[in-house]
């Protein structure tokens, strides 16, 4: 049996890119937003490119602390609203 190893960080994400990153669905951005959000993935690879290939990444909120804020500092993008996190990379 494969033993499942994981690697997670807590991360302030924008809201407008929730919805694709959580159900893959596109509605609303523009290619601004698609190429922040693709250009986010592919850090993700980036820092991830010395485990194995078959890998998954998980976008889940926090059950009790899903309050946007004001971050000047966002995941990727333009300051904005976002909301907190926990980015897990399944190996």
């Amino acid at each position: 049996m494969r033993k499942i190893k994981r690697y997670s960080q807590i991360e302030s994400i924008p809201e407008y890119a929730l919805n694709h990153l959580i159900n893959d669905d596109q509605t609303g951005l523009n290619d601004d937003d698609l190429t922040n959000i693709k250009n986010y993935l592919t850090y993700w690879d980036i820092i991830t490119a010395d485990l194995p290939k078959r890998k998954t990444i998980i976008f889940s909120l926090f059950e009790n602390d899903t309050e946007s804020f004001f971050s000047n500092y966002p995941a990727f993008g333009l300051p904005c609203m976002c909301v907190k996190c926990n980015v897990t990379v399944l190996l």
